[in-house]
């Protein structure tokens, strides 16, 4: 069995909570954002090209914070930082 295994499952038995709180989900990556770690952009364009925030962000994007080539020192906080919230 993968060591990461009973964590990602831990975070993926957690995300259903969110279903209707989408919004809490884009919030905590904008505050791992502002601690330095490397997660997903937050920020898309609207149809006229401005700049804007996401409102919310779907379970598979959240899961691909730490699932996308980043460093296992960053995962690992990214994954702390998911369990301390």
């Amino acid at each position: 069995m993968f060591s990461w295994k009973p964590i990602y499952r831990e975070i993926a038995d957690k995300l259903p909570d969110f279903a209707l709180k989408n919004g809490e989900l884009v919030q905590l990556m904008i505050e791992m954002h502002e601690r330095g770690l490397k997660v997903s952009n937050v920020g898309d364009r609207d149809s006229g090209g401005n700049n804007i925030q996401l409102e919310e962000v779907d379970p598979f994007s959240f899961l691909a914070n730490f699932n996308r080539g980043v460093t296992n020192d960053n995962r690992t906080a990214i994954i702390a930082a998911i369990m301390e919230a």
